[in-house]
C-alpha cells in the first residue's frame, strides 16, 4: 500500500480496493447475499445470517481486519493490525527503516499473531516513508 500518514485511512482504502475487486471469499460461498459496498459488508458483523460466515471462515482477506490500533488503549481490539514498534522492526528486519527488499526478503514476520489479527510497517525508499506493508491471519 503506498504510504499514507494515517494507517487508518491506508488500511480503509486498501479494504476498498480489495472489496472493489472482489479479491476474497465470498459469503456467496455460503448462499448469502454480497454486500454491494464495504459499508455494508462492514455492518454485517453484528447480524446472525452472516456471522457463521464471519466468525467460523472469514474472506481469507485483509476485509476480516477491519482497524489499526493508534494506541495502547485499543492494544487488546480484535480484528485490528498493529504497527510493530521501532524495536520489534529492528529485531525483524535489522533496522528501523526497513525497505521494500528488506520485506519481501523476510516475507510476513511471524510475531505471534492471533486469528483474525495482523501487523503492519512502514517501508521506506531513499530513507524516506514509501509503502505500508500490512499482513496477518484471517479465516480458518
Amino acid at each position: 500500500m503506498p504510504y499514507r500518514t494515517d494507517l487508518s485511512a491506508a488500511l480503509r482504502e486498501l479494504r476498498e480496493q480489495v472489496f472493489e475487486a472482489g479479491e476474497f471469499h465470498s459469503p456467496a460461498e455460503w448462499g448469502l447475499p454480497v454486500p454491494e459496498t464495504l459499508a455494508e459488508f462492514d455492518a454485517l458483523g453484528g447480524d446472525e445470517t452472516y456471522g457463521e460466515f464471519l466468525g467460523t471462515c472469514g474472506t481469507h482477506s485483509i476485509l476480516d481486519v477491519d482497524a489499526v490500533i493508534v494506541d495502547a488503549a485499543a492494544a487488546n481490539r480484535s480484528c485490528a493490525f498493529r504497527p510493530l514498534t521501532p524495536a520489534e522492526t529492528l529485531a525483524v528486519f535489522g533496522t528501523e527503516r526497513p525497505t521494500r527488499v528488506d520485506y519481501e526478503r523476510v516475507g510476513m514476520p511471524d510475531n505471534e499473531l492471533e486469528r483474525w489479527s495482523g501487523s503492519c510497517v512502514v517501508l521506506h525508499h531513499d530513507g524516506e516513508p514509501a509503502w505500508i506493508a500490512f499482513w496477518g491471519w484471517s479465516g480458518d
